[in-house]
């Protein structure tokens, strides 16, 4: 292996055929099963490649295009892939835990299926339409995300933050909305992981499915569910503990409640005697 000058924590050789630098144009290579962390890769380019089971993490991707390439079951935990392109690539069962992926854009229906997306910063995503079902996404950051019409189906988001998020026609059936605890100290060399609630305050949840959905402890403050489905839906808080569900301030104009468990949830004003009349 050789040490490439001015490439902090980029040590290579030739990686069948191909050097693994900076800036390079790799498209449609296959470098799937090898390993690629600690590396600083920063605007590479992996269009169309065959990356499968490869690792990167801890690798620096700013800028990266993975547009259209199988990253199937790949490694990306803990690398920085702000602004990097992945349009049309195929992620399932990939783990991007604890990665930066503040401002990335996934094109509507691209397949996210069990994706590990723990402690994950994706401020400002744009994920419209995409297929995250069965995905883990505890911790991960949320916040003005677009999520619009997206499957996050069984996800676990617990102690998620999903504020001023977009989630309008998302389906959200049988995910897991409740208190989890938040590590992302951890990362950082230090501190005490705490439980914390999943955030929506604020987040557009119009026409979503939550059939079924936890909620318990989640807090909804000012959210939009406007003909939400919250059928079967647990929003109860447990009994002896005082962060209560809130759902202060939403607008639950047209929501569906049917089954729903409100069990010392606090409810927007008016909704209390609504309820009780069920």
């Amino acid at each position: 292996m050789a040490t490439v000058l001015g490439c902090y924590g980029c040590f290579v050789s030739e990686i069948n055929g191909y050097r693994v630098v900076p800036w390079a144009d790799l498209k449609g290579v296959d470098l799937s099963n090898k390993n690629l962390s600690q590396m600083n890769l920063a605007g590479i380019k992996f269009k169309g490649a065959k990356l499968r089971n490869t690792s990167f993490s801890g690798s620096v991707l700013k800028g990266a295009d993975f547009s259209e390439a199988d990253l199937t079951g790949a490694n990306l935990s803990r690398a920085d892939l702000e602004g990097a392109k992945f349009a049309g690539a195929v992620l399932e069962e990939a783990s991007l835990a604890y990665t930066n992926l503040n401002y990335v854009k996934f094109t509507p229906r691209q397949n996210l299926r069990g994706v590990n997306l723990n402690q994950t910063f994706l401020v400002r995503a744009t994920m419209k339409g995409v297929v995250l079902r069965g995905a883990s996404m505890q911790g991960a950051r949320l916040d003005k995300a677009k999520l619009g019409g997206a499957d996050l189906s069984d996800v676990d988001l617990r102690a998620a933050d999903l504020s001023d998020a977009n989630l309008r026609g998302a389906n959200l059936s049988g995910a897991d909305l409740r208190r989890g605890t938040q590590e992302s100290y951890f990362r950082l060399g230090g501190g005490v992981a705490v439980e914390q609630p999943t955030i929506l305050s604020k987040a557009d949840l119009s026409e979503a499915n939550l059939f079924g959905a936890k909620l318990n402890g989640a807090k909804l403050t000012k959210a939009l569910l406007r003909k939400a489905n919250l059928t079967n839906a647990d929003l109860s808080t447990e009994e002896g503990r005082s962060d209560w569900t809130t759902l202060y301030l939403a607008d639950l104009t047209g929501a569906v409640l049917t089954g729903a468990n409100l069990e010392r949830a606090y409810l927007p004003e008016g909704w209390e005697r609504i309820v009780a009349a069920r």
